[in-house]
């Protein structure tokens, strides 16, 4: 037979598969729509089918595997970005007929595209398939969806847009452990023994930089030193940290926006929820208020993320998103309960694009905020640096450490059970 012969061959076995129940026969026909969510137990299962089928007809071993993928891919899954859809592409990207795939925050464009706009829809409908609420045509142009392994898609068409755009964004591949920080040079060992002893004296903590410079990823790592007794509180606009996946021996209570449901409003609920500490990325709006008093108000440890690029700026920056929401407080008041609610800034930066178009993610310093009251500018004290090299920007890891912490800081990092025999060995008197 030619190869669409097999394929048509086997696509019609197991769509008309026959089974002695109906029961059995439901649950193969939702493992045929799970494979458009992703869904790795309904791929596996149809990989089955298909190879079987396959060795039935007598194809020669050493080529089922290969024409097994192409199938599934073809009939199941997203036809040509099906063998882009592996675990070291954090997003697979579509503009237009264009394939583009992100890797740790670096863009490549694939060697090959679609051939018409047609072909691009049919695979974004394929993506959705599995939710039968969602209908793709020119009255509903854009689409959001989830798919069962987490990975979020969003879709595009014109109207709307100029061409089709689809994005399939899934995990950051990065696994961030404290070997592969230390082994990408993302921090120095001095930095890792500083950020330990902050985490686990439940210091608060807000990370800040430019849309994919690591912030997530830092905190992700930041967790495996809280004290595995603790409940974390992660508040997100999307589940996109699953820190269950890599702690799955700590407590969390993850909730995300939905429905009328906000960040700020989301507060609300966790409190009531016996957290120790809560985690909230992406602060733009009045969750940054409600982060701030939970910070102030017991929850010591807590963690937000923030798109702001400069340590200095974090107080003015937070305090303005607090003021847009209305809050009788005055802006110097509100600027300085925020330099007294986050102890420690986490600068995380990318550096220029290298000889192979990839922006390194490093650590570019960390700061201890230090409030001066109401009518005084708050003191952003450096406790590490990156050193740009100025004749090749695009390598510099070099790191300078200045100062110690305050006095007002080490007592809370002993008053939470670290030792002020480490605490000065690692920051000095």
């Amino acid at each position: 037979m030619e190869y669409k012969e097999i394929e048509n061959y086997v696509y019609e076995q197991i769509t008309n598969k026959e089974f002695p129940s109906k029961e059995l026969s439901n649950i193969h026909t939702q493992m045929l729509i799970n494979c458009s969510a992703g869904d790795m137990v309904a791929r596996k299962y149809i990989m089955t089918l298909i190879r079987n089928i396959l060795l039935e007809i007598n194809i020669p071993k050493e080529e089922t595997e290969s024409i097994a993928n192409k199938i599934y891919a073809e009939k199941w899954g997203l036809k040509i970005l099906e063998k882009y859809n592996i675990p070291d592409v954090d997003e697979i990207i579509v503009l237009g007929t264009r394939i583009l795939l992100k890797k740790q925050g670096d863009i490549f464009e694939v060697n090959e595209q679609f051939n018409n706009y047609n072909e691009v829809i049919n695979v974004m409908r394929r993506s959705i398939e599995f939710d039968k609420t969602k209908d793709l045509n020119d009255s509903n142009p854009a689409i959001s969806a989830e798919r069962s392994d987490g990975a979020r898609i969003q879709i595009t068409i014109p109207p709307l847009s100029k061409y089709p755009i689809l994005n399939i964004r899934k995990f950051d591949s990065f696994v961030p452990t404290t070997e592969n920080m230390l082994a990408s040079n993302t921090f120095s060992e001095k930095e890792v023994e500083m950020l330990s002893a902050f985490v686990r004296g439940r210091a608060n903590i807000f990370v800040i930089g430019e849309p994919e410079s690591g912030k997530t990823s830092t905190v992700k790592w930041l967790i495996d030193f809280i004290n595995n007794k603790m409940i974390i509180g992660l508040l997100e606009t999307d589940f996109e940290m699953n820190p269950e996946r890599l702690y799955p021996h700590k407590y969390f209570i993850s909730l995300r926006e939905r429905g009328g449901y906000s960040l700020g409003d989301l507060f609300a609920v966790q409190l009531r929820q016996s957290i120790n500490l809560t985690i909230v990325t992406e602060v733009r709006n009045k969750e940054a208020d409600e982060l701030i008093m939970s910070m102030t108000r017991g929850l010591d440890g807590s963690m937000g993320t923030g798109h702001i690029t400069d340590a200095d700026s974090v107080p003015d920056a937070l305090a303005y998103m607090i003021m847009e929401n209305g809050n009788n407080i005055s802006f110097n008041a509100k600027r300085n309960q925020v330099a007294e609610a986050i102890d420690i800034v986490i600068d995380m930066r990318k550096l220029p694009e290298n000889e192979k178009g990839q922006r390194k993610k490093i650590g570019g310093g960390i700061y201890e905020l230090i409030a001066k009251g109401e009518n005084k500018r708050h003191e952003t004290v450096p406790l590490s640096k990156l050193i740009i090299d100025e004749e090749n920007p695009q390598a510099s890891n070099k790191k300078v450490y200045e100062n110690t912490i305050s006095n007002k800081l080490k007592e809370k990092l002993n008053r939470n059970g670290l030792k002020m025999s480490e605490i000065k060995r690692i920051f000095g008197d």
